[in-house]
């Protein structure tokens, strides 16, 4: 299985949604649904798990946007609304902003990023183990 795809129209906050930055910048073209962290330059830029920086992942992008643009980035229950396998456990991929089920991270870095806990919904947790895949 290959990274899962995303609809960034289909991304909506849930009643249990926990924003975690509503005010944020992005320094980059991101699509809502895309994982992101803060840089160095305390804007907000795709995550991938094959670069040492982008392990502090924050969140999830709730909003498509464009370098410069205002964003809001949220953990906790968020529709994603495709039809998933409920119970998947996803990580942070190697392609920027992208998620990837866990039996797909075979190199690289261990981020646990979200559980599919529906056919549409995910929450998303982030946990970074500082561990390199085996």
């Amino acid at each position: 299985m290959a990274d899962l795809s995303i609809t960034d129209t289909n991304v909506l906050p849930t009643s249990t949604t926990e924003y975690v930055d509503q005010a944020g910048v992005a320094g980059a073209s991101i699509s809502a649904g895309e994982m992101v962290y803060k840089n160095s330059s305390g804007v907000y830029v795709k995550a991938q798990n094959d670069v040492l920086a982008d392990l502090n992942t924050t969140g999830m992008s709730m909003n498509t946007v464009v370098s410069g643009q205002p964003m809001s980035v949220a953990k906790g229950r968020i529709t994603i609304g495709s039809a998933f396998t409920q119970g998947m456990q996803v990580n942070l991929s190697a392609n920027p902003g992208k998620l990837a089920p866990v039996a797909d991270i075979s190199t690289n870095y261990v981020v646990a990023c979200g559980c599919l806990i529906s056919a549409t919904d995910i929450f998303i947790f982030i946990k970074n183990f500082g561990i390199q895949h085996a």
